[in-house]
């Protein structure tokens, strides 16, 4: 979704927008409703000795409470629905093909380990799917969304490039052990996205030795096609990626929007601070004056006195 106080969207951002937005509540919601489904038509067809298995349905019920939270979280994380779908779906397959034993099938539930990866793979091309919809292509018409953007390197493929709304991130997927953990490498405090001072694209031929300030384990390497340069106050940049045109405006834009805001909200700050520092010296300048009140007893005893 667009910004409300930005630019009005086109009307096929708007529809790339709303496509999205189905695939992730695909993701989110949709498999949980069709693990309740599944779970309540083999409960039904269960023996009538056995009875309708009520307490099995609380898996798919706590999936759905669990992703209605995280859909709010993830709404502008598009990167975030194919894990998700990996997961929903890799539940959904290994439980409902065990449960079917309660149907008397001795060969599907041996297969569960098969059932859960087919379900895996479909929940995670409907997230893939979602991400690119919003992701692709990189126009700059996305600076004026709150989506945060994640795309990857050309060479190598396991560096990220994050855009967010007010920083700029790379990230560095590193393989640890049996699993793969994403981790953020040599992007300091100081590389926020108003800081980006210039934006181009460039093609390489794959000869180049790229100029990189951060310190990963595996740099950036030369490749033929297109490259983004990002200059940050006399640092650059060099990424070899796709979409390099449209991410060299999506980038710009959003810095300069940024900058507009950081500025909005300096000049909002100094002007709290004027009027509380005027308020403070009205207050000092201010003589305390002593209202007209009765003569006190001895002064009338001493005009007594006098007058007597």
């Amino acid at each position: 979704m667009s910004d409300p106080t930005g630019p009005v969207a086109s009307p096929e951002f708007e529809r790339r927008d709303r496509r999205g937005l189905a695939l992730a509540r695909a993701v989110y919601l949709g498999i949980p409703v069709v693990f309740f489904g599944l779970l309540c038509w083999i409960s039904a067809a269960a023996a009538p000795e056995l009875g309708f298995n009520w307490q099995v349905l609380l898996v798919p019920l706590a999936m759905l409470a669990i992703n209605l939270r995280l859909l709010r979280k993830n709404r502008y994380r598009p990167s975030r629905w194919a894990f998700a779908g990996l997961a929903c779906g890799g539940i959904t397959g290994i439980v409902v093909a065990f449960y079917t034993i309660v149907l008397d099938f001795d060969w599907l539930p041996r297969l569960f380990i098969v059932a859960g990866l087919v379900g895996a793979l479909i929940g995670r091309a409907i997230g893939a799917a979602g991400n690119r919809v919003i992701s692709y292509p990189a126009d700059p018409e996305l600076a004026d969304s709150s989506y945060e953007l994640v795309y990857r390197l050309r060479t190598p493929p396991n560096i990220l490039l994050e855009i967010t709304k007010e920083r700029v991130h790379v990230k560095e997927l590193v393989l640890r052990g049996s699993g793969t953990d994403q981790s953020t490498v040599g992007v300091g405090p100081d590389y926020r996205i108003d800081w980006v001072t210039g934006t181009h694209e460039v093609s390489l031929s794959g000869a180049e030795r790229l100029k990189f300030p951060l310190n990963l384990r595996t740099r950036p390497m030369s490749s033929p096609g297109p490259a983004l340069i990002l200059q940050f106050k006399g640092v650059d940049w060099v990424l070899p990626i796709n979409h390099a045109g449209g991410l060299a405006a999506l980038i710009a834009r959003r810095a300069e929007t940024r900058r507009r805001v950081v500025q909005q909200e300096t000049l909002a700050a100094h002007e709290a601070e004027a009027s509380t520092a005027e308020g403070s010296t009205a207050e000092a300048e201010t003589p305390t004056t002593e209202s007209p009140t009765s003569e006190s007893p001895a002064s009338e005893d001493q005009a007594q006195d006098r007058d007597s």
